[in-house]
């Protein structure tokens, strides 16, 4: 789990409120947003040119509801006038207001961006917990031993994001590359050290 980020326009714990106080599904919604968000503002600006307000309308509608999902209310309430302005046909107010809404937004998502980059490589530096390494350890053992290949898999899949110490990380990937070669026994022996070695820690 990630922890609480702050950016300027966005109410984060309003917006992990809204998933139930899921942290990593508040995020990926974040991050899809951020993808989504250039091609939106581009869809607007484009239904401008064309001088369509009623396409207006329909790409700040759905700039308005992404912004509301994820705890922005500010430029969402002031999505929601330029909204009702385009359905009025009110075209001097919305572009009289278009460009500062549109600079605020992508300055939302750009900020956004930097603090989910922020946010990864705190999670990536987080070290795993020895008892997970060591649970990794005995059920990869189990499943090498049986040759329970779909469980080997996914033992092994767990074990490439484990972080620790050098030491630690160089014999877990000599483990799992005697597994890809075939050498079973040694990667066993190399899992019972390891243990033992944790254990001692």
């Amino acid at each position: 789990m990630l922890s609480i980020m702050q950016v300027d326009g966005l109410d984060v714990n309003k917006g992990v409120s809204y998933y139930g106080g899921d942290f990593d599904t508040y995020f990926k919604l974040l991050e899809g947003i951020c993808r989504e968000g250039k091609e939106k503002v581009n869809k607007t600006k484009s239904s401008l040119v064309a001088d369509d307000l009623s396409q207006f309308t329909y790409c700040i509608h759905s700039v308005k509801n992404s912004c509301l999902m994820v705890g922005a209310d500010g430029l969402s309430k002031s999505a929601e006038i330029l909204e009702k302005a385009g359905g009025k046909n009110d075209a001097g107010y919305v572009m009289e207001n278009i460009e500062t809404f549109l600079n605020d937004y992508e300055s939302l998502l750009f900020n956004i961006n930097e603090a989910l980059s922020d946010e990864k490589l705190k999670k990536n530096e987080a070290t795993t917990d020895i008892a997970i390494i060591k649970d990794y350890l005995v059920k990869f053992k189990t499943a090498l031993t049986e040759l329970n290949m779909s469980e080997i898999l996914l033992i092994s899949e767990n074990l490439k994001h484990v972080k620790c110490e050098p030491e630690t990380d160089k014999i877990i990937k000599d483990i799992l590359h005697m597994r890809q070669t075939g050498d079973y026994n040694k990667s066993l022996s190399l899992a019972d050290e390891l243990i033992i070695k944790l254990n001692n820690q």
